[in-house]
């Protein structure tokens, strides 16, 4: 049996519609047309946020659906959607109702765990839902007399997550209904391959346990490559979006050489340029974020032409943090052991923030993804400084 996956597609939160149609059904031409798939399915997160009817993404995901759906019926492809975070799908998936009744296409969506066999193939599909105790919960699916080849899933997989704290069900006092978090020996204890939507980076948690990531890339600290799956039989691959935005993060420590002189920044600046040319000659989307830890004695001077040189160009989001030696030691003595996280070099920003939201709540107002995305929203604005405009631009 061979198996399409995506994840996270997120519709709405790229405004270059064509874009993400054309990538999307490219793929569906691809796997399931050239090559065919015995299933499609969507790990969550179709949609990115709840959408009023005349908005254009209602019809962008209308649209994809259909194609996809026009192509499942012509290869006889199952279609699968697991429902995601409730904040991203807020029940749109009645949109396409006219194809959930069809008797010519077998697609479901999937709301609750559920279990299903198709081709001898035993599998598992856990959504996102809100329960009042894990255990009982999932008592059925996960115990020891239940073994399957596939677990399909959208949720916190508590080690595949950076920030996550682990968290007890006796932290809960009010038996309010949570969503619940698994751990990846619990999910590989039971099943031969499973991969899970709802974190974007794709990453491999154990042997045999994934995040398959989101296909689009938007913000900053999304620098791993953003794909898709296929599984053939017991085997995973995964297949690079090459299409999606480029958004990478350089940063410049206080010993660096860019500090030294002016030609020495501008070499570094060409470098980047020529890394990221596609982005740089308009053939792709996205975003280049300068992070300088600038150095105690710096000239001020420099540091301005600093500031404004960045901003001849729009492909450039900068951060320029400058040291206080003197507030950090007040800050450090006045701190509890329990929140010195929080001047952790080795920690960036969000992973700080996010720890702390998870020790003041048990149950966190907003995932570490929808903390990066609103922090990468965010950026330091500079005027523009045109002294060495053409130089940066290669122009003598």
């Amino acid at each position: 049996m061979r198996i399409l996956l995506l994840a996270d597609i997120h519709i709405g939160s790229i405004r270059d519609s064509e874009y993400v149609y054309n990538t999307i059904t490219n793929i569906i031409d691809k796997e399931i047309i050239l090559t065919h798939c015995d299933m499609v399915i969507i790990l969550g997160d179709y949609f990115d946020r709840l959408f009023k009817v005349n908005d254009e993404n209602v019809s962008l995901a209308i649209n994809i659906m259909s194609y996809l759906v026009r192509a499942c019926l012509r290869e006889k492809t199952k279609i699968r959607l697991i429902y995601g975070t409730e904040s991203h799908e807020m029940n749109q998936y009645k949109l396409f109702n006219y194809h959930l009744t069809s008797s010519s296409i077998d697609m479901k969506i999937i709301d609750t765990v559920t279990e299903e066999s198709i081709d001898d193939y035993h599998i598992l599909y856990v959504p996102e839902e809100y329960v009042d105790n894990k255990n009982k919960h999932y008592f059925k699916f996960f115990n020891s007399n239940n073994h399957y080849d596939y677990i399909f899933g959208h949720g916190i997989i508590e080690d595949g997550m950076p920030g996550i704290v682990s968290l007890s069900h006796e932290n809960n006092k009010n038996n309010e209904k949570q969503v619940p978090r698994f751990k990846s020996g619990e999910l590989s204890s039971i099943s031969d391959i499973c991969v899970f939507g709802h974190y974007h980076s794709h990453s491999k948690i154990n042997n045999s346990v994934y995040y398959l990531g989101s296909l689009f890339r938007n913000s900053f600290g999304e620098e791993t490559p953003k794909c898709y799956g296929i599984i053939e039989d017991k085997s995973i691959s995964f297949i690079e979006n090459t299409n999606a935005y480029i958004y990478k993060t350089y940063e410049f420590e206080t010993t660096s050489n860019i500090y030294i002189d002016m030609d020495s920044f501008i070499d570094e600046i060409k470098k980047i340029k020529d890394e990221n040319n596609e982005l740089f000659n308009d053939n792709k989307q996205g975003k280049i974020r300068l992070i300088f830890n600038t150095p105690i004695n710096l000239d001020p001077s420099f540091k301005e032409i600093l500031k404004n040189l960045i901003n001849i160009d729009k492909h450039f989001s900068v951060v320029i943090n400058e040291p206080n030696d003197e507030l950090i030691n007040e800050i450090k003595e006045d701190l509890s052991d329990e929140y010195d996280f929080i001047i952790d070099p080795s920690l960036n920003i969000a992973d700080k923030i996010f720890r702390y939201i998870c020790m003041q709540y048990n149950d966190p107002p907003m995932t570490y993804d929808e903390l990066k995305e609103y922090l990468s929203k965010t950026s330091v604005n500079f005027t523009i400084f045109g002294k060495y405009i053409d130089k940066l631009n290669g122009e003598e």
